[in-house]
């Protein structure tokens, strides 16, 4: 059997296919499948007719960088060094280089370079076209306004990043703390998802879950993709189409099989009857399958599904359970239920939250309040009282700077 050197256990290659086309969402399959049906004549794809007739929209932000830079007015002696910029860009709007790439631009003219940097950051939203995390940021606050609430966000960027990343708020400066973050929030380290028109990317859902005659069902949603195989081209060219065509079969077998599990277990937040989807860890989901717990999670992975409650992402009803039993994505949304109507004034301390916990059937531990609390991005006490106000603080601390 041919199998793929370099990974331990030797799995085939048609194993590792199948495993990648499972982990697709919709959208990611439909584009998968359109790049191989481009270049296969034995591959033949079909989206959704009914419900999505139009071909999706596979427009870059490399694709966006592109014709701003056309359209801009960048000197000609840059526009080649802007063009190869704009070509390692990553996704997300930052620049992704190698080494090798990095050895071949020192050997430019570092005025040069640095001057064709600054075209290439101004094509875009405020961020993009950065070389790491802390540029990203600092670029997006030199558009801010500039108040001592920028400056202390600035010095976070500048020095606490890393712990700012992961939410140490204790790590932080305490001056100012709520108001640099107030602005920080306001702050992305994905600029480029700013240059593609949400419009045009279709939110299409893996499965549709509904009622009929009483009983919840599951079906493949709008997202679902319909490969077949052609005549034509070489031996290779119709094993390779095959293959492909089994694996997406395959994939949507075992999405139908797990989602008609999970339909019977979440029906009650499904329907909207209940805030939160009750405790369903995906090892119980696996051992009912008779599948590992990493097949089940290959399969929930980008995967949405749409119900009467909303449109969300499939992980979601796969909740985990707190030491007591409760589901967590429901002790957090109660968290979030209770603080949104306190006092900021006299904001609700951990050991408070745990004892209202407590009167709701959820008996937790104060350290464990603390955890679920952090985790749903709330702040401790201290924070959320000098919020009280903070908008008004910040925009009165700008009007007085500008004077």
């Amino acid at each position: 059997m041919k199998t793929i050197t370099g990974i331990a256990g030797g799995y085939s290659a048609n194993l590792i296919y199948a495993s990648r086309i499972l982990r697709f969402g919709g959208r990611s399959l439909a584009l998968f499948l359109l790049d191989k049906a481009s270049i296969n004549p034995c591959l033949q794809y079909f989206s959704s007719p009914e419900i999505c007739p139009q071909p999706f929209e596979t427009e870059s932000v490399r694709d966006r960088l592109r014709t701003a830079l056309t359209d801009s007015d960048t000197p000609a002696f840059l526009r080649p060094l802007v063009a190869f910029l704009i070509e390692q860009v990553g996704d997300n709007g930052l620049l992704d280089w190698d080494s090798e790439t990095e050895s071949l631009l020192a050997k430019n003219d570092q005025a040069q370079l640095g001057e064709a940097l600054c075209y290439l950051q101004s094509l875009g939203p405020p961020g993009v076209g950065a070389r790491t995390q802390n540029e990203c940021l600092r670029l997006q606050l030199d558009v801010c306004e500039q108040t001592p609430a920028t400056a202390s966000a600035r010095n976070i960027i500048d020095n606490y990043l890393h712990w700012f990343l992961r939410k140490r708020q204790d790590k932080l400066p305490r001056r100012r703390l709520a108001e640099a973050l107030a602005v920080l929030s306001s702050l992305t380290l994905n600029p480029g998802g700013a240059l593609l028109d949400s419009d045009t990317v279709p939110l299409l859902s893996d499965v549709d879950f509904f009622q009929e005659r009483g009983l919840w069902k599951a079906r493949m949603g709008a997202g679902d993709c319909f490969p077949r195989t052609m005549a034509g081209g070489d031996a290779r060219e119709y094993a390779q189409a095959r293959q492909i065509v089994s694996a997406v079969s395959a994939r949507r077998k075992q999405l139908l099989r797990l989602s008609q599990l999970v339909v019977n277990q979440q029906s009650a937040f499904l329907s909207g009857a209940d805030e939160a989807p009750r405790p369903f860890p995906m090892q119980e989901a696996a051992a009912a399958l008779g599948v590992s717990s990493g097949m089940v999670s290959h399969i929930v992975a980008d995967k949405v599904f749409c119900a009467p409650c909303g449109v969300y992402a499939l992980k979601l009803l796969f909740a985990r359970k707190t030491p007591s039993g409760q589901a967590i994505v429901a002790v957090r949304q109660e968290i979030k239920n209770i603080v949104s109507c306190e006092n900021l004034a006299r904001p609700h301390t951990d050991e408070k939250l745990r004892i209202l916990l407590r009167a709701r059937g959820m008996s937790l531990s104060r350290r464990t309040v603390s955890k679920y609390r952090a985790g749903a991005g709330i702040l401790r006490p201290s924070l959320r009282k000098q919020l009280l106000g903070a908008n008004i603080n910040i925009k009165n601390q700008g009007e007085r700077y500008a004077n």
